[in-house]
């Protein structure tokens, strides 16, 4: 599901969602089209993102492939931290923030890329090795560790944790 345009005939979109059922074609995509597949994860996080009340989930590809209604709340859950990760948190001093190397989105930022699989042990200790000098990024500092555990009490809520995400989601 990953580098996908609009859908595969570069007409329409790409989702749509019937009666709570969120239909995803995934005919513009190499991948798999599967959970196990962590490219094809991330996409559907970020295609239920801001999404209503999604009660079941269509892959539409070679072979459709359906997700039930338990894995939907995991999904969901997982979307909630990947917003999480991605979203812009840098807003106290405006541009400073945003270049600031000890914001949460650049303490995050490689993180990203293997999403779900986040090491947390790793960014606490950055978080550990860090001086904040005024108390704005003090107070920085304090919603980061907040988010961090928000996001690993989730994540560990959901089943995934060391790297098994793969196999508890699928």
């Amino acid at each position: 599901m990953s580098k996908m345009k609009d859908s595969k005939r570069g007409k329409g979109d790409r989702r749509t969602i019937n009666d709570g059922r969120l239909i995803i074609d995934c005919g513009g995509c190499k991948g798999t089209s599967s959970l196990s597949d962590g490219q094809c994860l991330v996409c559907i996080c970020n295609e239920l993102s801001g999404m209503g009340n999604v009660s079941s989930l269509v892959l539409r590809s070679s072979m459709d492939v359906a997700v039930d209604s338990d894995a939907i709340c995991a999904i969901r859950e997982l979307s909630f931290v990947r917003n999480l990760m991605v979203g812009n948190r840098s807003e106290r001093k405006g541009r400073k923030c945003d270049r600031c190397k000890r914001s949460f989105t650049a303490l995050v930022k490689d993180q990203v890329a293997s999403f779900p699989d986040v090491d947390f042990p790793l960014l606490r200790d950055r978080m550990s090795q860090m001086q904040f000098p005024d108390q704005v990024c003090a107070l920085c500092a304090g919603d980061t560790i907040r988010l961090l555990d928000t996001m690993e009490a989730t994540l560990s809520d959901v089943g995934i944790t060391d790297s098994k995400v793969r196999k508890e989601v699928a």
